[in-house]
């Protein structure tokens, strides 16, 4: 077993690589133009004739009710103004190596693996799955999600372990962020009941997920 100061370090490469490694693999998404919906999107997002309470209608079909990506792109407007493109593109990117260390948080917390979740959190970075949310200005309502989701989880699988009540709010906040971003964060309820279902068997949420998956994700 490590010392505290020796698992911090350790903590710390694994982040630093994964964020080094993201950057690397998907730098070239900041020479990417805008692309389909977000011509739709920022359209809501700059003309004042819209709030940012009202549904919106893009080129896909149906409407959505997502006030905090038309907010993210408010405001990245606001900050890079005629060189907006690159702030949009910069985020997309940054929502993606958040989501990527919410991941290692999360696995770590589960099975206390350094190894099991640097491995889990590069498989969700360079997934081809994400390119896209990556890419895609506005498929940034998956990726955005995506980030409050996880952060959500992680903050309950905190609270879980301290008891601190200021996680608790912060995990209802994200998770209120996460259905302001997507739909499919109604979703969050489920998984935080398992957990909470799971945290009050006697061997807890890291035992259960030991006793489900086997001897190789069992803690060091």
């Amino acid at each position: 077993m490590p010392s505290p100061k020796a698992a911090g370090r350790r903590h710390t490469a694994i982040l630093l690589s994964l964020i080094i490694a993201g950057l690397l693999v998907f730098a070239q998404s900041m020479s990417v133009g805008y692309l389909a919906d977000d011509f739709d999107w920022l359209i809501f997002a700059t003309d004042t004739r819209y709030d940012l309470l009202d549904p919106i209608a893009t080129a896909g079909t149906g409407t959505y009710f997502r006030p905090l990506i038309t907010l993210s792109l408010q405001l990245e407007q606001a900050i890079g103004g005629e060189q907006a493109l690159q702030v949009h593109k910069g985020a997309n990117l940054a929502f993606h190596l958040i989501s990527a260390v919410m991941v290692y948080g999360i696995t770590f917390l589960i099975c206390s693996r350094m190894d099991l979740a640097a491995g889990l959190s590069f498989l969700f970075l360079v997934h081809p799955a994400v390119v896209p949310s990556v890419f895609w200005i506005s498929a940034r309502v998956d990726s955005l999600m995506a980030l409050f989701y996880l952060s959500a989880i992680f903050f309950f699988l905190a609270f879980l372990r301290k008891a601190d009540p200021w996680l608790l709010i912060l995990c209802a906040t994200t998770f209120l962020a996460a259905l302001l971003a997507k739909e499919t964060g109604s979703t969050l309820v489920i998984t935080l009941t398992v957990l909470a279902l799971l945290a009050h068997r006697p061997q807890g949420v890291n035992g259960a997920f030991v006793a489900k998956t086997g001897r190789w994700v069992r803690p060091l």
